[in-house]
């Protein structure tokens, strides 16, 4: 075996945003997605890594690798995550896109707003108007993780 290793062996990544392929990307959120630091965030998760000179020698290493784990509060509803007093997936996400700054974190990113024209003026101009709600139940990644609502 060459190395195992865990996110503590990595630095910390501060928050920054940059366009990277199709729009911005936190490279801290980033990070964390890559090997759970503080928490695991979904089934699959990485913990940890090993290196090793044959797959047999990895199987061993992987196989003396302990990790407990402890179930902590969740939602895997988004309607159900967006709400003020739902369980938290980060500690330190404060939603973008509001005035006042909120002082309190929630699971909400980002609020971006588009408006173009007078809608209340064209609902009332209109001769049909359909309203619908669409949902979709979770999806399993190849990765284990989770996806939807």
């Amino acid at each position: 075996m060459r190395a195992v290793v865990t996110a503590t062996d990595f630095p910390e990544i501060r928050s920054e945003e940059a366009f990277v392929g199709e729009g911005p990307m936190n490279f801290r959120d980033l990070s964390r997605n890559v090997m759970a630091r503080d928490k695991v965030l979904y089934e699959g998760h990485a913990v940890a890594a090993v290196a090793a000179i044959s797959p047999i020698i990895a199987a061993e290493a992987l196989e003396l690798i302990e990790v407990e784990y402890g179930l902590l509060p969740h939602v895997i509803d988004v309607e159900a995550a967006m709400q003020p007093r739902a369980p938290l997936l980060h500690d330190d996400l404060f939603t973008q896109g509001i005035e006042p700054k909120p002082e309190r974190p929630s699971n909400i990113s980002k609020r971006v707003t588009f408006a173009k024209g007078d809608a209340e003026a064209g609902f009332h101009q209109a001769a049909v108007i359909v309203s619908r709600r669409y949902t979709t139940q979770p999806v399993r990644s190849r990765a284990g993780g989770w996806f939807g609502s």
